[in-house]
């Protein structure tokens, strides 16, 4: 099978560590060592070596539904206390360990009703405690939305319209409307807000937990991709949101997503610019006047990749050309 060079896209890798961010600030409640880490390995299994890198002794739980996948997960099993699955997710899923010691990740290529049953299942059945991440395709363009399109006819739109109420029923929100179809950000609201409806489903107000959203973000690596992280916790209790309340990358409230789209930099254009990080509030135009250059074709798209850099330059990966 086919798969996106994940291990080589910037914004895919800037995803990966706010996920390693957060367990580290997770570690400051709980002890982390002995948590285990789930999820869709991919065949390079890179989320899992560098959760093994930075978490050597938590135990890690790939797995993988298709098979000649499977045999290359095997090739590139990063250490010994990983164990590589092989099985659909909507079988595996009810079976995961629900010790409040886990962390998940539901790390999809799509997105469907199916996978918004399976955040469900997860929520409902993890232990407080337990770190939830799931990434999802949200990318208006690749649904076929006719909103998108100049010719299409009001009957193309109002079919698809309810064609998408009737797939997703139950978890529409009550200010949807056609403009969540014609552009990108609206679309990606429309997604979150999916998800929040889902896990208000999973776990209702009238019980004693919940799913306290800590980030979201979204990023374009060939297609759009949303992310969103939170962890189940006692409503009332605040121990385990504390260590997050002063990270600049929190979103408590379900606010709008991050937009991440990290520039194209070198090495040397890299070691230039982190000599002015970090910084209270992302300052563009010193960065700009540091390298003597615009990096794109004109100002105001150059200075936005700097405040992205600013914000996300610490998870931004290091590419190598190894000589052996």
């Amino acid at each position: 099978m086919s798969h996106p060079a994940y291990h080589l896209r910037p914004n895919k890798a800037v995803d990966r560590f706010l996920l390693i961010d957060m367990v580290e600030r997770l570690d400051e409640v709980r002890d982390v060592d002995k948590y285990t880490y789930i999820g869709f390995g991919g065949p390079f299994l890179e989320d899992f070596r560098l959760m093994h890198d930075y978490f050597p002794e938590m135990k890690l739980i790939s797995w993988e539904k298709h098979k000649e996948t499977h045999k290359r997960q095997m090739r590139h099993k990063p250490c010994r206390n990983i164990k590589i699955l092989c099985g659909n997710s909507n079988d595996l899923i009810p079976k995961l360990p629900s010790t409040g010691r886990e962390i998940i990740w539901l790390d999809y290529t799509n997105f469907d009703r199916a996978i918004l049953l399976d955040f469900g299942c997860v929520l409902q059945n993890a232990g407080v405690g337990t770190l939830i991440k799931i990434t999802v395709q949200a990318d208006v363009h690749r649904a076929n939305s006719p909103y998108t399109k100049v010719n299409s006819s009001d009957e193309e739109k109002a079919s698809f319209k309810q064609e998408f109420i009737d797939k997703y029923q139950g978890y529409i929100p009550p200010h949807f409307c056609d403009s969540d179809f014609g552009h990108s950000a609206p679309y990606i609201s429309l997604i979150q807000n999916m998800f929040r409806i889902a896990s208000e489903n999973a776990l209702p107000h009238t019980g004693d937990e919940k799913f306290q959203i800590l980030n979201s973000s979204y990023y374009n690596d060939g297609s759009i991709m949303y992310s969103l992280a939170g962890i189940i916790c006692t409503r009332g209790d605040s121990a385990l949101v504390k260590p997050f309340r002063k990270w600049n990358l929190k979103n408590l409230d379900w606010r709008s997503p991050d937009n991440i789209d990290m520039p194209n930099l070198s090495g040397k254009e890299r070691s230039q610019l982190e000599r002015h990080l970090p910084s209270k509030k992302p300052n563009p135009n010193c960065l700009a006047r540091s390298l003597g250059y615009d990096i794109e074709k004109n100002r105001s798209k150059s200075l936005a990749k700097l405040v992205q850099y600013s914000n996300f330059y610490r998870y931004y990966p290091h590419f190598a050309k190894v000589i052996g």
